[in-house]
């Protein structure tokens, strides 16, 4: 395998059969991570597999970690990912950012039956000691990175919108709990379990 060259983009995506992970080369020995799925003959996040081959130190070289959602098929993983790319933002979905809502995930480990293995990497993401420090709680037309922007290649979320925010929460009291949630609401048509995902552009100068 071969490293890109400094000013060139690549985009590697990665996918065993259950669920998908994308690895960008942003240019200048800089990477982006976005999701997380097991490598099955390894064990290990297929990205960092990746990275390892080509001789990139993701501590040092990845600079950016999106969790789009926290479905089980696109976060395997991410927590490990986290952890190895120390000095790297995570962007997640800013229907997340409320106290108490990350106490609830929190406080709901090993509650119901429903329990998959996106929430518990999710509360291994909220767990890590610079936590506050590294997560960006991303939202439509937020610069991910760089931060402040700069004139090398930039990140953008292009999502989620405000009106996403509910039903994520309602989705994720849901999972957390195993029960329905009685959230007293106007009815409004289904966004789909991805409503409040993280969506991403990457803008060069």
């Amino acid at each position: 395998m071969v490293r890109p060259a400094p000013d060139e983009i690549e985009v590697s995506v990665f996918g065993p059969g259950f669920g998908e992970a994308i690895c960008i080369h942003l240019g200048d020995g800089k990477w982006m991570l976005v999701d997380s799925c097991i490598d099955p003959s390894t064990g290990e996040p297929a990205a960092l597999k990746y990275l390892n081959q080509l001789g990139v130190d993701p501590a040092r070289d990845v600079v950016l970690i999106v969790i789009t959602h926290w479905d089980d098929d696109h976060i395997g993983g991410i927590g490990q990912v986290a952890s190895t790319c120390e000095l790297a933002a995570i962007a997640c979905s800013t229907a997340l950012n409320d106290k108490e809502t990350l106490q609830f995930v929190l406080a709901t480990e090993g509650a119901g039956d429903g329990l998959g293995t996106g929430l518990d990497e999710l509360r291994t993401i909220l767990r890590l000691p610079n936590a506050p420090q590294r997560i960006v709680w991303a939202k439509a037309n937020l610069p991910l990175h760089p931060r402040p922007p700069g004139d090398q290649p930039q990140v953008v979320a292009l999502s989620p919108s405000e009106e996403a925010f509910e039903r994520s929460l309602r989705a994720l009291i849901e999972t957390s709990t195993g029960r329905s949630a009685t959230l007293l609401r106007r009815y409004r048509a289904p966004e789909g379990p991805n409503g409040a995902s993280v969506a991403t552009t990457v803008r060069t100068p």
